[in-house]
């Protein structure tokens, strides 16, 4: 079994958190039964494989943990580049049995900036290693004759241990299983809507940015998003051309129109009722709505299209629909659009955009897809729900 995470101190509102969080990523391998063989391949690409690096294994004694049987690896590799120095460590469990042979191998390929990194080991029942990949903390800090950053770096660079990963293991996953717990969504899409909800999650920036507010941002909260193109990469499946940034980034976004319209008929149903000139906004209303019956209908393919000049093109957008109550949710021009998105996707997780022969493209995964899906499951239990109350009053009355 193979398990990913990135480190989230156990906390909260009322208690500082134990632990500092430790921006570390962190991959822990073991075996439930048998025996399996395993490859390590770690091939790095500073700034989007534009930069040059340099590897080296450095090779010291390894520290026995006699609580768990178990010791830091006498191997770790130093990666640096011109901005980041990175190292790989990794802890073993020897179980039941001896401890496993893990050595790393340093190989040089031309497609690459600098050195891979590969190790082939193999694992029996009861044993278990973790790696450990990770920015070397500044050592400036723990030079510096300032408490504060001497602390600084003391807690970003603990004594590696088999406990102390483990138990980063249980604040990890105590904080994902008490955030999840809060959910109130118990309908037959659990399974889906947590799944989204996760997604979102792991999207946001931890150290959350304040300011004034934009339409998108970086991973580390920059607003400036400035598109290129990088044409030395091939990009997914051959995908080019490959871009980072976004062009949008300063855009005027008018679908924030359709949440102003949906605030307003929220404010009009759970609050004081809209009658200035009702009447006025009823023919608007029947106008748009006509307007994309006709124009934005594909009677050929049967679907709601992405937009009146590309009616050949699908969007997962329309599953909204129902949600702003345009139309039905079992209405038949409604199901037959579902039928060609060809949803759900593998691992529950989704793309921005969903090519004819049914493959995930774009941004994956998709914030706004994702939001759709929870919508969509909510409001669809509703109206399950309320399906089922009218057939048992039909039924007992």
């Amino acid at each position: 079994m193979v398990t990913d995470y990135m480190h989230i101190p156990e906390r909260s509102y009322h208690i500082t958190p134990v632990r500092t969080l430790l921006p570390w990523l962190v991959r822990h391998v073991e075996v439930a039964r048998g025996e399996i063989s395993f490859r390590l391949e770690l091939f790095p690409a500073f700034n989007y494989a534009m930069d040059s690096h340099s590897a080296e294994i450095i090779n010291h004694k390894s520290h026995p943990d006699p609580k768990e049987i178990s010791f830091v690896g006498s191997q770790c590799i130093s990666i640096i580049s011109k901005d980041l120095q990175m190292d790989l460590r990794y802890v073993v469990k020897s179980g039941e049995s001896t401890a496993p042979h893990i050595e790393f191998k340093i190989l040089n390929h031309e497609e690459f900036k600098g050195p891979c990194v590969i190790a082939d080991f193999t694992l029996k029942e009861t044993q278990e290693v973790i790696f450990i990949f990770r920015e070397i903390p500044d050592t400036t800090l723990s030079n510096n004759e300032n408490e504060c950053d001497t602390l600084m770096y003391k807690s970003l660079n603990p004594n590696l241990s088999y406990s102390l990963l483990k138990s980063m293991f249980r604040e990890t996953l105590h904080f994902w299983q008490n955030w999840i717990a809060k959910s109130a969504y118990k309908g037959r899409w659990r399974e889906y809507v947590h799944r989204s909800a996760l997604t979102l999650k792991l999207l946001t920036y931890e150290p959350n940015p304040d300011g004034s507010l934009n339409i998108m941002y970086s991973i580390d909260g920059e607003k400036r998003l400035i598109e290129k193109e990088l044409n030395h990469l091939d990009g997914y499946r051959g995908s080019r051309p490959v871009r980072i940034g976004n062009g949008a980034y300063d855009h005027i976004q008018l679908d924030i129109y359709g949440e102003l319209l949906d605030a307003l008929y929220l404010y009009n149903k759970y609050g004081s009722p809209i009658s200035y000139d009702m009447n006025r906004w009823l023919q608007v209303r029947d106008t748009i709505y006509e307007e994309i019956m006709t124009k934005a209908w594909n009677p050929k393919r049967k679907i709601f299209t992405q937009s009146y000049e590309a009616l050949d093109s699908l969007d997962s957008s329309v599953l909204i629909m129902p949600l702003v109550f345009f139309i039905s949710p079992t209405d038949p021009r409604f199901l037959s659009t579902i039928k060609e998105i060809q949803l759900p996707p593998e691992k529950g997780l989704y793309s921005e955009e969903i090519a004819n022969g049914g493959e995930h493209l774009g941004n994956f995964p998709q914030a706004f897809t994702h939001i759709a899906l929870i919508s969509g499951r909510i409001n669809l239990k509703e109206s399950v729900n309320v399906f089922f109350k009218v057939i048992k009053y039909l039924l007992f009355f």
